[in-house]
C-alpha cells in the first residue's frame, strides 16, 4: 500500500458525519488535557471534500484547546460503505484486547510516582481500586461495592465523575466537612456516598 502523504488543513475545514454513533461529549476535557500533553499525534483521515471518516473525538478536543491547524491523511479510496465499515471498526477495535493486569498496574504506579494524574487517562475510581490492590479483572464485584447503596445493576461503574477545584483551605475544609470524609495530600478521589476503605488510603 502506498504511504499516504500528510497533510495541515485548518480546523473549520472539517465536516463532521451527521451519524457518528460516539457519545463523547463528557469525556472531552479528559482528552483535550492528553493532547495538550502530548500534542495532535493521530492525523485526521477525511474525504477530500472535508467529510470526517475517523476523527471526530479528536477534532472536538482539539477546538477545546484552540489548535488551528490539524493534520490529515485524505481517505478518496474509499468506498462509503467501506467507510461506514471504518469508523465502526476503529472505534470497536480497542474493545476487543484484553489487559494484562500485572503490567497495567505497574505502568500506572510508575505514572502515579510522577504525579501524572491517570484519572485523565480514562481509568475510573474503581478500575483503580481493582488493579492497584493486584485483583484486577479477578475482583468480586460485592467486594468492590462494600459500604456502596443496594443496587441490582452489577455494572460497578460509576455513574459520574466531577472534578472540584478549591481556591483556599477553608473551601477544602468545608466540603470535607459536608462529605464527612477527610483529604490527605495522598487522597485522589472520594465516593459519594462514602465507599469503606479497599486496598488502600482513600480508595473510597
Amino acid at each position: 500500500m502506498d504511504k499516504k502523504e500528510i497533510e495541515q488543513w485548518p480546523i473549520d475545514r472539517f465536516i463532521e458525519y451527521e451519524n457518528n454513533p460516539r457519545i463523547n461529549d463528557h469525556v472531552v476535557d479528559q482528552f483535550a488535557e492528553l493532547i495538550e500533553r502530548f500534542g495532535f499525534r493521530v492525523p485526521m483521515l477525511v474525504k477530500s471534500d472535508g467529510l470526517i471518516v475517523d476523527g471526530h473525538f479528536r477534532l472536538k478536543a482539539a477546538r477545546k484547546i484552540g489548535l488551528k491547524l490539524l493534520p490529515v491523511i485524505l481517505c478518496d479510496d474509499m468506498s462509503d460503505d467501506e467507510i461506514r465499515a471504518f469508523r465502526l471498526s476503529v472505534n470497536k477495535a480497542a474493545e476487543l484486547a484484553d489487559w494484562d493486569m500485572d503490567l497495567l498496574a505497574e505502568e500506572i504506579k510508575a505514572l502515579q510516582d510522577s504525579d501524572f494524574n491517570v484519572e485523565v487517562l480514562g481509568f475510573d475510581a474503581v478500575n483503580l481500586i481493582s488493579i492497584m490492590s493486584g485483583e484486577g479483572a479477578e475482583n468480586d464485584v460485592d467486594d468492590v461495592w462494600q459500604g456502596m447503596p443496594e443496587c441490582d445493576n452489577e455494572n460497578i461503574k460509576d455513574f459520574q465523575n466531577v472534578i472540584i477545584h478549591f481556591d483556599s483551605q477553608d473551601g477544602v475544609d468545608d466540603f470535607c466537612r459536608l462529605m464527612g470524609q477527610k483529604i490527605t495530600p495522598k487522597t485522589k478521589y472520594l465516593w459519594h456516598q462514602h465507599l469503606e476503605k479497599h486496598g488502600g488510603e482513600n480508595s473510597g
